[in-house]
């Protein structure tokens, strides 16, 4: 007996391959997919097979044998020119995909086969027919298990299909039919997307792009925000440009990030981030030196395009020295100025946090990312922007940024005086209020109070200060 044949006896290869076929036939192989393949061939080939044939006269004839008999094709002699010949072979391919699919049990059927739905859809299923009619009762899971276990027994979490499945939230249903006689059908799997809205300009944008990782290309990223109110549908999304993918079946809740990447392997390698943030891996490559992107609906409508430079304003520090180029709001629709863009504080960028879930580095932990570079050194200033290292990472800003300045607020009052700075993180550093009246002799100045708030920390003193001839200063210590 050979080997293939020995396969097609064990049920567990059949029902895998027959699982794989059905799966194939709703995507790669689907009729139109197959015949376009045949049809971008047969164009490329064309002016190759005039030559051809005008070389060795085989149109119409039989040209091949076995053994001592030469054999023809049915039609052979009417297959006269290179469109008859190309004609045949798409007729051929169309009955035989109907043939491997009248031979192969259809899975159930839903009366919606996954994708966007409202709230509280209610789904419907029933033994299929689209390929070899099943017969029998339809078994389903919600988790995206198999409701048939190995050697063909009842998976333990599957339900046997009596009355409609209302749907509250994104859902992956998968069902097979079993027949009275205990032989499955094939797997249908649909993912539902419920309670979402269609991608726009609106709800999303792009969050973070890592352009020019120091060390391997392998760690490039381009991150996506959901920015508006609901669920994002992205699937048959598609980002365009110098790289492109497709988006998977999948949402985007609010507030929450997705990422496509150069490398997905060593990408979560490296992150050791959760791999369901990101979409996939995208085809092409990513100039050093600035490119376009084009987010567009599945039809090719465009939603959204951005882009990035190396030069004319444009944070240097994200072009091959660790930084990320970050948002400076999501909120702003301005994405081709260098303005809206920053150098991220974190080398090797944020992917996966935006906004106040990107964690707050101390001093040593920020310095430490730089290892014994130059760049970590307290006094040094990286960005170029009269702040040192120190003073911007205590005052919440990037020292890789030269856009982002401390923000320090004074207030001469009636009894006191107020500071208002950024809030640092406990472990950052300690600031204190200095005075001095010839810049030489500095003493602490007693605070009466401090009070925090989202716009920073505010302190006061406990008495008023001389402003005539008085200096102030921020002490800013590890």
């Amino acid at each position: 007996m050979k080997w293939w044949n020995q396969l097609d006896e064990d049920p567990e290869y059949r029902q895998q391959w027959e699982d794989q076929w059905v799966e194939l036939r709703q995507d790669v192989f689907t009729n139109e997919a197959l015949l376009g393949d045949i049809e971008a061939i047969a164009a490329l080939l064309e002016e190759g097979a005039q030559r051809n044939f005008e070389r060795w006269d085989a149109l119409g004839k039989a040209v091949w044998s076995t053994g001592r008999s030469t054999r023809a094709d049915p039609g052979k002699s009417e297959r006269d020119t290179y469109a008859k010949e190309v004609a045949f072979v798409r007729e051929w391919l169309t009955g035989r995909l109907a043939w491997i699919d009248s031979q192969v049990p259809s899975p159930p059927s839903f009366n919606q086969n996954g994708g966007p739905v409202p709230t509280g859809f209610s789904l419907e299923a029933e033994p299929g027919s689209g390929f070899k009619a099943s017969s029998g009762s339809v078994y389903f899971t919600l988790d995206g298990s198999d409701p048939r276990e190995p050697r063909g027994t009842i998976d333990t979490k599957a339900t046997v299909y009596g009355e409609p499945i209302l749907l509250s939230e994104d859902t992956v249903v998968t069902a097979r039919t079993q027949s009275l006689f205990g032989n499955w059908s094939t797997l249908r799997r649909a993912t539902f997307l419920v309670g979402t809205e269609h991608a726009s300009s609106t709800n999303l944008t792009a969050s973070e792009i890592h352009y020019n990782p120091e060390g391997s290309d392998d760690l490039e990223f381009v991150e996506l925000v959901n920015r508006g109110q609901a669920p994002l549908d992205l699937s048959k999304v598609q980002i365009q440009g110098a790289v492109k993918l497709t988006f998977p079946t999948r949402s985007l809740a609010p507030n929450k990030v997705v990422l496509i990447v150069e490398n997905q392997e060593a990408f979560l390698a490296h992150y050791q981030i959760d791999k369901s943030l990101v979409a996939g891996q995208w085809a092409g490559a990513l100039s050093n030196g600035g490119e376009e992107f084009t987010i567009t609906t599945p039809s090719g409508e465009p939603i959204l395009t951005f882009a990035y430079d190396d030069s004319d304003g444009w944070p240097s520090m994200a072009d091959g020295k660790g930084a990320s180029l970050e948002r400076v709001s999501i909120s702003s629709d301005n994405l081709a100025a260098a303005s809206a863009w920053r150098a991220s504080a974190q080398s090797g960028g944020s992917p996966g946090l935006i906004g106040e879930s990107c964690p707050i580095l101390s001093y040593a932990e920020w310095q430490a990312s730089f290892g014994e570079d130059w760049m970590g050194d307290p006094a040094a200033d990286p960005d170029g922007d009269d702040y040192p290292n120190l003073i911007e990472v205590a005052l919440g800003t990037s020292p890789i940024d030269r856009l982002a300045f401390p923000s320090i607020e004074v207030q001469w009052k009636e009894n006191t005086i107020e500071i208002t700075h950024a809030k640092p993180d406990e472990r950052q550093a300690e600031i204190t209020l200095e005075s001095s009246d010839d810049l030489t002799q500095w003493v602490e100045v007693e605070m009466v109070n401090r009070e925090e708030s989202a716009a920073g920390v505010t302190l006061r003193s406990n008495k008023m200060l001389d402003s005539e001839g008085r200096f102030l200063r921020l002490k800013i210590s590890r």
